[in-house]
């Protein structure tokens, strides 16, 4: 009898030791299972859109305010960051050396994005504007626009054209971390 009971019970925990559970979303909703290719895909359409919708903030005719400025770029770069969380970690947490060395490069080309974009003449322009104007009326409004100005300043937007060029180049060097001479220099600023 025994014996009878054991083979039932034997089979039904090997079923359940092997099978196969069904894929769930992550409890954060993000993917974090993706391959190279999805990657490299996801990190380049996801940058894409990001240089479309900063485009369109400084090629806006309408007057510069908060609300068609400062918010929209801060919400650029937060969806950005949201979007490319998975992407961007992976290189730290992969056991497959393709989805890192993708997640690697997706990382690279982020902060070369962000260099470039937070480089802009025309958006620390727009940026400036309204500084300037006040249509930044909160507390909270009026500070975001202050450390936008701010870091776009420090990214060299503000420089004229001549000095910004190698200033950008430089900073995308400093960024790729293939010269030890422009990371060691790099960690001076």
């Amino acid at each position: 009898m025994m014996q009878r009971l054991l083979a039932p019970v034997a089979i039904a925990i090997a079923a359940v030791s092997f099978a196969t559970p069904a894929r769930s979303a992550a409890p954060d909703g993000l993917k974090w299972d993706l391959s190279a290719t999805q990657i490299a895909t996801s990190c380049a359409a996801a940058l894409k859109r990001a240089g479309t919708r900063i485009d369109a903030i400084v090629r806006s005719r309408s007057p510069r305010t908060f609300a068609n400025v400062v918010l929209p770029l801060e919400n650029v770069t937060a969806d950005l960051n949201d979007g490319l969380v998975a992407q961007t970690f992976l290189v730290y947490v992969s056991p497959d050396k393709a989805v890192r060395d993708a997640s690697d490069k997706c990382q690279t080309d982020y902060s070369n994005f962000y260099n470039a974009a937070s480089a802009r003449p025309d958006l620390e322009a727009a940026v400036a504007a309204v500084a300037k104007n006040g249509s930044a009326k909160g507390v909270y409004d009026k500070k975001l626009t202050a450390l936008w100005l701010t870091a776009l300043k420090r990214s060299g937007a503000g420089l004229n054209a001549v000095p910004l060029k190698p200033f950008v180049q430089f900073k995308l060097v400093v960024m790729d971390g293939d010269d030890p001479k422009a990371v060691m220099i790099g960690a001076r600023f």
